[in-house]
């Protein structure tokens, strides 16, 4: 999907830093009492598509599994880095479409066109499911465009009733009235 397609939201260049670290947080908090109770956190990242820089260098949130916090700041650029690539020679917009578990490169980034978010820590399907919604409470794509990659992904933790929650809505008219 190409960014504003007719079915997806246009992504925003003037996407809100300051907010985006908070929401993930949130996010990764809420997705990991669903996928993981014992260790709810891990390493997000921001990856800037044309730049091939990251706005949010890889940075742990939420109280990762212990232990664990290298690996997790390892596999995050790797899972953005990758998606990167194969995004603009292949249109891929999940890490999930190239993922080998054999050479530990796993899902869990989402490229919405203008940015690649990536996050490891939770179960593989959780990572990508924080990386949707974070993507989507940002207004950066549509709740359509989440589920059809999660469809296209096989990850059915969308379908749980857990985000039919207010709290799942777009915070854009909060943006909006801060201008």
């Amino acid at each position: 999907m190409a960014p504003g397609c007719g079915s997806c939201a246009r992504p925003r260049f003037n996407l809100i830093l300051e907010d985006v670290l908070p929401d993930v947080k949130v996010v990764v908090a809420r997705i990991g009492e669903l996928t993981k109770p014992e260790g709810p956190g891990g390493a997000f990242g921001l990856l800037h598509v044309e730049t091939n820089r990251f706005f949010i260098k890889p940075t742990i949130v939420c109280s990762p599994t212990a232990g664990k916090e290298q690996k997790y700041l390892q596999y995050c650029p790797e899972k953005a880095l990758r998606l990167r690539r194969m995004y603009l020679e292949h249109g891929h917009m999940l890490s999930a479409q190239s993922r080998d578990p054999d050479a530990e490169q796993y899902g869990g980034a989402v490229c919405d066109g203008i940015y690649i978010w990536s996050f490891s820590g939770l179960p593989e399907f959780g990572d990508e499911t924080a990386m949707l919604l974070s993507a989507q409470r940002a207004g950066q794509m549509t709740w359509g465009t989440a589920e059809h990659l999660a469809r296209l992904s096989g990850n059915d933790v969308l379908k749980n009733e857990m985000f039919f929650d207010p709290f799942w809505e777009n915070r854009r008219s909060r943006r909006q009235r801060r201008r």
